[in-house]
């Protein structure tokens, strides 16, 4: 997986084409197909789109339904599907019209409006989702804002929406480490109602932040996957050694195993057994980075000048996790036996 989003823009007339024009600038896309009465270009974008294990936002240019009927053999499943926006090609209106909530599309649909109105469009912004017109926040939304796996919360997310039609209360607690600059709690549903939910989004067990009291009365903790482990090792190091380190600095500070989505290193260490084995069994990637470029940020970590003969830089653990989050909590380095750590954070 990577951890880069993408835009896909389609456009079905050759007004449509004009509107894709000022969609380049304002989004930077890295797909564009224009118009050119190819269904095969068309079935291909789709089919490119809906395949891609980054996160895909989609626009198309032209009418609701011919978009509808385009993508229909490649819409799955609504936690899964990317998020998907019609806009018709005079810009009047910006339509959520996939994926409102777990893709983002309700979000991107109010800010393209802003956008477009921005140069001379009419773009009214047009979302049909049934807690967005009542004036409430959907939990996909909130989960995908934390990098929660939606697909990991099947059940419960049936049970939290389901609570919150009914008129109930959700409360979510968040880890001091997701909301630094945010609050740390946030009501979903009716905010009078006594039938309440508690929910916690987290990287760490909620022992490790909450008192005893307010842990043991969670219904649910979500664990956000956004954490990054910045890692060097020496060469052939041990994998049992390397692996039992790894969880040992994790559980050292509380850290969840879900909330692992990133290994990083040096493209030195693509091919290091020990990490390799960690990363297929506790994360979702394992992303290495050369020495070019890590050795930009040498002068932000505390280096060696035995490490720097030995892989080319001063510092490897630091920087693989910084060059991916800009994360501060990147600046402290766990040590262990033939092998360092440090974490950072994805942050929305």
């Amino acid at each position: 997986m990577n951890l880069e989003h993408k835009w896909y823009l389609i456009a079905y007339t050759t007004d449509g084409n004009r509107l894709l024009d000022q969609l380049t600038g304002l989004l930077e896309p890295a797909v564009i197909v224009r118009y050119d009465k190819s269904e095969t270009t068309t079935s291909a974008f789709y089919k490119r789109a809906f395949s891609e294990k980054c996160q895909v936002s989609l626009v198309a240019v032209g009418a609701l339904g011919i978009a509808i009927r385009s993508m229909s053999p490649y819409v799955k499943d609504k936690l899964t599907d990317p998020a998907v926006i019609v806009i018709d090609d005079q810009g009047k209106f910006v339509i959520s019209a996939l994926s409102g909530h777990a893709g983002g599309a309700n979000h991107l649909c109010e800010s393209l409006s802003v956008k477009l109105k921005g140069v001379g469009f009419e773009a009214t912004a047009v979302i049909t989702t049934a807690s967005d017109i009542r004036g409430v926040e959907g939990i996909e939304s909130v989960l995908t804002e934390f990098y929660v796996p939606l697909n990991n919360y099947r059940k419960v997310l049936k049970t939290v929406n389901m609570h919150i039609a009914e008129g109930g209360q959700v409360e979510i607690l968040f880890d001091p480490w997701l909301c630094e600059n945010k609050s740390n709690q946030r009501i979903l549903g009716n905010s009078t109602a006594t039938s309440k939910l508690r929910l916690a989004i987290a990287l760490r067990n909620p022992c490790y932040w909450l008192d005893e009291r307010a842990n043991n009365a969670l219904d649910h903790v979500f664990y956000s996957r956004s954490l990054v482990v910045g890692t060097g090792s020496k060469r052939d190091l041990d994998e049992t050694l390397y692996e039992s380190a790894f969880l040992e600095v994790l559980r050292g500070l509380g850290v969840a195993i879900e909330s692992v989505k990133t290994l990083s290193s040096i493209t030195l260490k693509a091919e290091e057994a020990c990490m390799l084995k960690v990363a297929s069994k506790y994360a979702d990637q394992f992303v290495c980075h050369g020495v070019e470029q890590l050795s930009k940020l040498e002068g932000l970590f505390e280096g060696s000048t035995f490490v720097k003969a030995n892989v080319g830089v001063t510092a490897v653990a630091g920087p693989s996790a910084y060059i991916l989050t800009q994360d501060e909590m990147s600046f402290t380095r766990y040590k262990k036996t033939g092998c360092t750590f440090a974490l950072g954070r994805l942050i929305r």
